[in-house]
């Protein structure tokens, strides 16, 4: 029979790098890559609002100021993604979290679809026959929704102490995107001083893209931690050194293993933690 031997393994061609035993890489897109990119779509947005107020052009497709446009609709893409990304959380969370998290799902899953379809523009227009008849209105209007993404917060806010280290990681995002929901109540009394409205209107679209966009990462965070991609697993042994805890068992399985007959019907060898001086002196004289 011809025997054949086995064949070596294939080396790596050189100049690849190859990933350490033992270590899984970190998702790169959970870092800052994500946030940089949101960010510069925010920031292509308001250039374009600003670039077109200096012009004098008035293209509504890219002012703040009017409606279902492109800030419009990259606001609704971010207050969607946040609803997708919390109601992910959400189904792998459980108890209170779970209960939180969904709540704070729901929650932007309406903002989202506020900000598309001007649910509570047509509501208090309905009611009031103008949506700066009364200011009261808005309020009214507001603090149910305030108060339950309040409710949600907390639970949120926690599960993202848990999880990044810091509630602040939440906070920061979220009060943006109240400060922009204040500032969209307060800029409609404005419009008769066409300046300090364009200005007003200019801070609450950027709080709200801003926060939109910090609020899709910290979540994308937390479902990445969530997940285990960022852990971190502990590096392999060094060659010629076997692990503590191999040695400590090698040690514990020799002082346990059954003692051996002699040659003169002593017991000796492994697993004899007390041998009998007397015998092993004997053994040697013969």
């Amino acid at each position: 029979m011809s025997s054949t031997a086995p064949h070596p393994p294939s080396e790596p061609p050189s100049g690849e790098a190859q990933p350490a035993a033992g270590r899984t890489r970190r998702p790169r897109l959970g870092r800052y890559e994500l946030l940089v990119a949101l960010l510069l779509v925010d920031a292509c947005v308001l250039g374009l609002h600003l670039a077109n107020e200096l012009s004098g052009r008035g293209l509504s497709q890219v002012d703040l100021e009017e409606e279902q446009n492109l800030p419009t609709w990259v606001s609704t893409l971010q207050l969607g993604g946040a609803f997708v990304l919390a109601a992910v959380l959400a189904r792998l969370a459980s108890g209170r979290t779970r209960l939180a998290l969904a709540l704070f799902a729901a929650i932007f899953a309406f903002l989202s679809l506020d900000e598309l379809a001007l649910v509570h523009e047509q509501v208090i227009q309905k009611a009031t026959g103008s949506v700066t008849a009364d200011p009261w209105y808005w309020p009214v209007f507001y603090t149910p929704l305030a108060l339950a993404l309040g409710l949600a917060t907390i639970g949120v806010a926690l599960e993202g102490r848990r999880v990044l280290g810091s509630i602040f990681h939440v906070l920061v995002p979220l009060a943006l995107l109240g400060t922009a929901i204040g500032l969209d109540v307060v800029a409609t009394q404005l419009r008769g001083s066409p300046f300090v409205f364009g200005v007003a209107v200019l801070v609450e679209e950027t709080c709200e893209l801003a926060g939109g966009a910090l609020l899709v990462f910290v979540l994308f965070r937390m479902l990445s931690a969530r997940l285990g991609g960022g852990a971190r697993q502990a590096a392999p042994p060094r060659r010629g050194r076997p692990p503590p805890e191999a040695g400590r068992r090698s040690k514990l399985s020799a002082s346990r293993a059954p003692p051996r007959a002699g040659k003169h019907g002593q017991t000796t060898g492994r697993g004899d933690a007390n041998p009998d001086p007397r015998a092993t002196w004997r053994h040697r004289r013969e």
